[in-house]
């Protein structure tokens, strides 16, 4: 013990990252660890939902200690207990994250989970080979390697959320339409923070949902019954006809911004607090949705310090933000998710060659080696449908949320989003412009035809 408490020291002292180890004690090989790429593991937001993911996982290996002891090659667990641990790096440098795994792999880990895409940057071929060398894993999360080595990279379908959060914006605000619409017509926009096919897959999504919204709602009687759904709620009279629905002041009008990205996470930055009080005090708009990170907490400010636009909302991304941010739960008219908890849960028992059963949702408790094809890079799926995507059920759109996400109407729209986004994400990867994604935005959204989705 004091051996390795001396060594762990020395370690400490020589590394340039801050980090949190959750024990002094030496832990069982074998431990699942977590490190995050910056940030607060408890933010009540995406890492959260990492680290719950991975807790759960214990808890069910360590349930079922005993039959997954008796199969081949996982003797080793009858004496042990599956104990999940984690280090917070306190910035997201290349040299404080590779310390950071050094750290996790000396003290036992074999099992890797990064928390967030500034990972990419420090998992190098060489940083690859040499931990597969060591017999670790890695789950990165929300982003994927082109030619992983033992790494199993998750990422998301993050625009069939957006899309249908979008949608859900576009029904809730023409429903609001006296509150909202004298304050220069109806508004929705976005801004993310750095453009990256993570961020811009979230909000080419989001407004391919308000464009469905303002395509389809002379012809759609459903998009009739959803504004009116809510309108009941509200107390005030229903829209007749799809025809009355169809009046221009009911159209949502998208505002793109010269400069949609801040090109950072941290709130309280000139750029953050510049694009924030813009898109809320100079243009007026009624719903945004932050791709933005801690940014999402500049927005509120903004609304709430805001002298002529304080009743704006906000469309939440990853994780049901209404629950991040409680003290402003009421500006969040939805969110749009990402399957973040139940993919770590599964892709876990994965890295432990087990199989997990998609249709009765268990583990099967036996051992499968070809679950190592998610980690060697043979398969590498973008998860999607209502396993992985969907929208937070906030009260602002209850009346509308089972029929916009149990049914298979919205869903099979979401379905033709993703196919033109993959498009776009395809064209995109043979571009050799260092701004590919923020010139993407720039030049799609409304223009180029071929990435409009044929509803």
């Amino acid at each position: 013990m004091k051996t390795f408490l001396r060594i762990l020291a020395t370690i400490l002292l020589i590394s340039s990252s801050a980090v949190r180890l959750t024990a002094c004690s030496i832990p069982n090989v074998g431990d699942v660890w977590i490190i995050t790429d910056g940030g607060d593991l408890f933010d009540k937001a995406f890492n959260q939902q990492v680290l719950t993911g991975a807790q759960q996982f214990a808890t069910d290996f360590n349930d079922n200690r005993t039959i997954i002891s008796n199969l081949p090659n996982n003797e080793q667990w009858k004496n042990k207990s599956m104990v999940t641990r984690w280090i917070i790096s306190h910035d997201s440098e290349v040299s404080t994250l590779q310390n950071n795994y050094n750290l996790a792999i000396f003290a036992g880990a074999k099992t890797i989970i990064l928390s967030g895409f500034h990972h990419l940057g420090a998992m190098t071929p060489a940083i690859q080979n040499h931990y597969k060398n060591l017999g670790v894993r890695f789950i990165l999360v929300d982003a994927k390697l082109d030619h992983p080595i033992d790494v199993a990279g998750l990422t998301y379908s993050a625009e069939q959320s957006a899309f249908l959060a979008g949608l859900a914006g576009a029904i809730w605000l023409a429903a609001n339409e006296e509150t909202y619409g004298t304050n220069g017509g109806l508004k929705m926009s976005t801004f993310g923070g750095v453009p990256a096919d993570t961020i811009v897959s979230y909000m080419m999504g989001y407004y391919w949902g308000v464009e469905y919204f303002n395509e389809k709602r002379k012809s759609d009687s459903h998009l009739l019954d959803l504004v009116n759904n809510i309108r009941i709620k509200i107390s005030v009279p229903p829209i007749k006809t799809n025809l009355a629905l169809a009046a221009s002041k009911y159209t949502i009008n998208f505002y793109k911004n010269k400069n949609q990205f801040t090109n950072s996470f941290d709130s309280g930055t000139k750029e953050s607090k510049g694009i924030t009080t813009q898109l809320i005090d100079d243009v007026k708009n009624d719903i945004v949705m932050p791709v933005a990170g801690g940014q999402t907490i500049d927005l509120v400010s903004a609304i709430k310090n805001s002298a002529v636009n304080s009743n704006a909302k906000i469309i939440g991304v990853d994780v049901d933000q209404s629950v991040q941010y409680d003290y402003a739960k009421e500006m969040f008219i939805t969110s749009a998710l990402k399957g973040i908890h139940k993919s770590v849960y599964i892709w876990l028992w994965h890295a432990f060659n087990l199989s997990y059963d998609n249709k009765t949702q268990t583990p099967t408790f036996k051992e499968d080696n070809a679950t190592s094809q998610y980690f060697d890079g043979t398969t590498q799926p973008v998860l999607e449908g209502k396993n992985y995507t969907g929208i937070a059920n906030n009260s602002a759109i209850a009346t509308i949320y089972q029929d916009l996400t149990m049914g298979d109407t919205y869903w099979k729209l979401a379905q033709k989003v993703s196919v033109l986004y993959k498009k776009l994400y395809n064209d995109l990867a043979t571009s050799t412009k260092n701004d590919k994604w923020k010139q993407a935005w720039q030049d799609d959204v409304g223009l180029n035809t071929n990435y409009r989705p044929q509803f």
